[in-house]
């Protein structure tokens, strides 16, 4: 009868266990992040009587929480992805919404520019056109400017989010080691709620950074992010700190919390890695891009005005206001001095920014990707460092360890700016004219001559190009003397002397006379006008692979197919995503219905043991009964 009595009891308990855990399913059935639980029970150890055992009842062994680790890590993962390409794509889409506007984009200023400029070759002596070549260089320049404030603007958003993404990472870090010191305190098997709630700010965590963890023996979880650094160790929480870069103070870097150095470069996932993918990926290269084109734009709209002459018959100078390079030396530099960074070669410039470090006694470039480039030169005033277009003088108080950032090209379109100073300045015709004689036996024709170098002293002088014979000729000066001896004739080749450049196409004869003087009517002459409304799409960069037009159709074309292929991926992984969630739900979420049954079957069994413990006490007390008689 005791027998009788232990085992309704203990299956009356085992049935209030289970159904104080259903009853606990059934309320947080909308909770976020919590798993549903079950009582797991076992029959007690029999005990022998009579020759057999008999049954002790039932005792409940564990209240554990339905869940599976796999997909957790995997929904996990898919969060960290998902919530990188959300920010991704909604800040590259920003840019391609910045470049590609028909109103404020770049195209569209620069087909207004150079359509005005070719006006002016149509009318070279139109003061209207003249001023409408001006305004449309200040509309350009201006347009330039503001897509650089614009992308600036973004790369202010990036500092605020790393700002508010490393605060956020912070506080779950912190409350995860928190729970970590519950759980590892708590007796026995780590309360489920309690992991349900560090599952929950593990997923909050993963939507701000990729993280990865692993469990200690007492239940407590340490935290990494990046190549390896501790965010949480058990009931430690290390954190992450924001620093000024040790070139740039106006941007952002992501360090570990009293590490001091930037960890920028490994962190990925979440809305952190996104921001700094972002960055790294997307605005910089544009950046780059558009002050290439920006430097470009000026240095070769430049280079051709330069050599032409104004309606004043004065040499032409500078259109446009070249943007300044920028050098940047590390906080962390002991050496002296500065590097002094100039453009030998706009023509090779690449769209990118470059480390310069003194390392064993010697100089070494590194681009953006990190990548060795090559340089000749040995970097002083009078031989500088020659690599990608650029020109490198290093200081001579440098010492082992110091760094430079170079940035030739990245805040370039924001210094563009217009350096004529009227319409009357603007050079649209040749200083220089050519004629054939007119006693010339052959077919041969001279083109005009076009300034290579304006700053010749004998570019001005007038010379004749007189033909030996077909195949040779000499330059003489005005009074007959040789100037050259005698050169190799090629028909349409270019002939470069004394600052110019001109080309003859044709068959010469002995004695054919070419004459290059000043040009007296440079009013009316449209050289130089015809050659600067052809800069756009002359192949002057990528070793004449590309031209302006060729340059600023593809920074459109790169960041369109970014944004593209962003919003495609996003969409993937939003599906991925939700998929993994409803795995995940699909184990460890709260059925109603079937917690409905559970709830029935536990009240059966426990009014199955209560009546058998009321039967229990029916026998017992028919034995007092019988005793008392």
């Amino acid at each position: 009868m005791s027998l009788l009595l232990n085992n309704a009891i203990s299956g009356l308990l085992t049935a209030q266990r289970g159904m104080d855990t259903t009853s606990h399913n059934i309320a947080n059935a909308n909770t976020d992040g919590y798993s549903r639980q079950r009582v797991d029970q076992a029959a007690r150890t029999p005990q022998y009587l009579g020759g057999s055992f008999i049954g002790s009842g039932v005792s409940p062994t564990d209240v554990r929480r339905i869940y599976d680790q796999f997909l957790t890590d995997q929904l996990r993962g898919a969060t960290a992805a998902e919530q990188e390409l959300s920010v991704f794509s909604d800040l590259t889409r920003r840019v391609d919404s910045i470049l590609s506007d028909e109103a404020a984009g770049l195209s569209q200023g620069m087909s207004e520019f150079f359509q005005t400029v070719e006006s002016l070759s149509a009318d070279p002596a139109s003061l209207p056109i003249r001023y409408a070549v001006l305004g449309q260089g200040q509309a350009l320049a201006d347009r330039f400017g503001v897509l650089d404030a614009q992308l600036e603007a973004l790369d202010n958003d990036v500092n605020q989010r790393i700002q508010g993404a490393v605060t956020d990472i912070n506080g779950l870090a912190e409350a995860i080691a928190r729970i970590n010191e519950q759980i590892s305190r708590s007796p026995g098997q780590p309360p489920s709620d309690l992991l349900d709630q560090r599952d929950a700010l593990l997923s909050q965590l993963s939507g701000k950074i990729d993280v990865s963890v692993n469990t200690q023996p007492d239940g407590a979880l340490n935290v990494f992010v990046g190549s390896g650094q501790t965010l949480v160790a058990a009931s430690r929480s290390f954190g992450l700190d924001v620093i000024r870069d040790e070139f740039d103070p106006t941007r952002l870097q992501v360090a570990q919390a009293d590490g001091g150095f930037a960890i920028s470069g490994s962190l990925s996932g979440g809305t952190l890695g996104g921001a700094l993918e972002f960055r790294r990926a997307v605005l910089d290269p544009a950046r780059q891009e558009l002050g290439r084109i920006a430097t470009g734009l000026a240095s070769s709209f430049n280079a051709v005005h330069s050599g032409g002459m104004d309606l004043d018959a004065n040499p032409g100078g500078d259109f446009f206001r070249v943007p300044a390079v920028e050098v940047m030396a590390s906080t962390r530099n002991a050496g002296s001095g500065a590097v002094v960074l100039g453009i030998a070669d706009v023509g090779a410039l690449a769209a990118e920014s470059y480390d310069l470090a003194l390392a064993g006694g010697s100089w070494q470039l590194t681009n953006q990707s990190g990548a060795a480039v090559p340089m000749s030169g040995s970097g002083t005033a009078g031989d500088p460092f020659l690599a990608d277009g650029l020109s490198i003088q290093v200081p001579a108080g440098a010492v082992d360890g110091d760094r430079f950032l170079l940035r030739p090209v990245s805040r370039a379109a924001g210094g563009l700016g217009l350096a004529v100073g009227g319409p009357e300045r603007i050079a649209a015709a040749s200083p220089l004219g050519s004629r054939a004689v007119l006693a010339n036996q052959g077919n041969a024709a001279i083109a005009t001559p076009a300034v290579s170098d304006p700053a010749e002293p004998a570019l001005s002088d007038p010379v004749s190009i007189v033909f030996d014979d077909p195949a040779t000729f000499r330059i003489l000066d005005a009074g007959g003397a040789d100037l050259s001896g005698p050169l190799p004739y090629s028909d349409s080749g270019d002939i470069e002397f004394n600052g110019w450049q001109v080309q003859i196409s044709g068959q010469a004869q002995a004695g054919d006379r070419f004459d290059i003087a000043p040009n007296p009517a440079g009013i009316g002459d449209n050289t130089v006008a015809r050659r600067l409304a052809g800069v756009a799409s002359e192949d002057l960069f990528q070793g004449g692979l590309a031209s302006l037009n060729d340059l600023e159709a593809g920074l459109l074309s790169q960041v369109g197919v970014t944004a593209r292929q962003a919003g495609l991926s996003l969409d993937a992984q939003t599906s991925l995503r939700e998929q993994t969630e409803l795995d995940v739900q699909s184990v460890s979420g709260v059925n109603l219905d079937e917690e409905a049954v559970n709830l029935m079957r536990y009240q059966e069994a426990y009014m199955a043991a209560a009546k058998a413990i009321a039967v229990a006490d029916t026998l017992f007390q028919s034995v007092l009964d019988a005793m008392r008689t």
